[in-house]
């Protein structure tokens, strides 16, 4: 199995009451397990405070769990040395929520596309160059645009933009936070169009946290969906939605207004 997380752990402790002399726990995250295999998508669906975001923070490892492992492609993530993080976060990228905030505005998207590449010392200018050119055309853009700024580009175009900038260093894993839930229904529809096609074209493998099971139904293979920390349904995204194990899975498939 390429991604495999288990038993995974995580709480905040909350200080409240008069100076803060009150503490409470919160369990972010309470063992939680799934699989992944390459090429594939799995959805990450839950309401607000579920645990999406964590889960994600610690795939990423942006945040340390308290218990519990992930590897992938065999590679024991969260015992990772200092000196080799970098090169973990090459191999997984995220795309964000809103692609305006993400996107330096004073750097032409030439720069924002060039810029992973610098970081991780990946080919000469000439070849990051044609590496720029190359991405910007395969999200649906020109050469013509690199020369432009954020502020200059669409909700949907920008978007566009985040996909070629978390693509550009050919990551293994891409971690789709809420990627269209800031888009007008009609470019959701274009921009997971798009993810689709790249994941078919690249062979990418995607963790796509949503709480729209809509956008669910259209993009993935299976889905894990949490409630207040804990794993209460996973499997194939049909079998999910055809026999729901929890009366709060049920509810989420309830409350789609439609189909995309």
């Amino acid at each position: 199995m390429y991604l495999s997380v288990k038993n995974l752990s995580k709480t905040y402790l909350k200080r409240s009451g008069f100076l803060n002399t009150k503490t409470s726990a919160i369990h972010a995250l309470q063992d939680v397990s799934f699989e992944l295999e390459k090429g594939k998508c799995l959805a990450i669906v839950g309401e607000s405070g579920s645990g999406k975001s964590t889960l994600a923070k610690i795939i990423m490892k942006l945040l340390e769990p308290d218990s519990g492992s992930i590897h992938i492609s065999k590679q024991d993530v969260l015992n990772i040395s200092k000196q080799k993080i970098k090169a973990y976060r090459k191999k997984i990228q995220m795309i964000f929520q809103d692609p305006f905030s993400s996107l330096n505005p004073k750097f032409t998207i030439t720069q924002i596309l060039a810029e992973p590449l610098e970081i991780h010392k990946t080919g000469t200018p000439n070849q990051i160059k044609a590496k720029v050119s190359k991405f910007i055309k395969l999200v649906g853009l020109s050469d013509e645009d690199l020369k432009r700024y954020p502020h200059q580009f669409s909700g949907g175009q920008r978007q566009r933009i985040c996909i070629a900038r978390a693509l550009i260093i050919e990551p293994d894993i891409i971690v789709c936070d809420e990627p269209v839930s800031a888009l007008d229904v009609s470019i959701q529809a274009q921009i997971l169009e798009l993810l689709k096609e790249l994941q078919k074209k690249l062979n990418l493998t995607y963790l796509f946290i949503t709480h729209d099971l809509r956008v669910v139904k259209y993009i993935a293979d299976e889905m894990i969906v949490l409630q207040n920390g804990n794993l209460v349904e996973l499997g194939a995204v049909n079998k999910v939605f055809k026999n729901p194990k929890t009366k709060y899975t049920q509810t989420l498939i309830n409350s789609i207004p439609g189909s995309i």
